[in-house]
């Protein structure tokens, strides 16, 4: 399920183990992608007055976490082709910061600048589908894990607002 795919998905980028980062964000794609058609399923909630926004809130967290596997994706991308150099192919290699700095600087920079607007453009639709949850529709015994969901939610609305005002246009 999501969740669990969520967890495999951060494990594998805690052991910095790009291959398997892309391997688990696939998969997060695919569960994400079934879930979708899954909530498609259900339309008739959409037209029950206390229902409906709940089911709203669910595409819209679903259409989040797809915008995010995309760009997890552009930076797994960029990043492939330097996951030795820059020990993130989960090798525990010894490799020097000054080292991964000079790969950094001289090989990824100049493959993120062409991506960055792209990245940018997801972002932004990230912040637009977010913004579209209402946090306050969720009461404080909702949790996922042990936080309240209504928090989550707030908190990734100003972070995402944050992020926003710096990325370029």
């Amino acid at each position: 399920n999501v969740s669990t795919r969520i967890g495999l998905l951060k494990d594998a980028a805690a052991k910095q183990n790009l291959v398997e980062v892309k391997n688990q964000n696939q998969q997060l794609r695919a569960d994400l992608e079934k879930l979708r058609a899954d909530l498609a399923k259900f339309q008739l909630l959409a037209k029950i007055p206390i229902a409906n926004g709940y089911y709203r809130d669910s595409g819209h967290l679903v259409t989040v976490g797809l915008l995010s596997t995309d760009m997890i994706s552009i930076g797994v991308d960029i990043a492939s082709p330097y996951a030795g150099p820059l020990g993130l192919d989960g090798k525990n290699n010894h490799i020097s910061a000054e080292q991964k700095a000079q790969v950094f600087v001289r090989d990824l920079v100049p493959r993120i600048i062409p991506r960055l607007g792209e990245f940018a453009t997801k972002m932004k639709q990230v912040k637009t589908e977010i913004d579209q949850v209402d946090p306050k529709r969720y009461p404080q015994s909702v949790k996922l894990g042990n936080l309240p969901l209504n928090s989550l939610l707030s908190q990734a609305q100003t972070q995402l607002a944050a992020v926003n005002s710096i990325m370029p246009e």
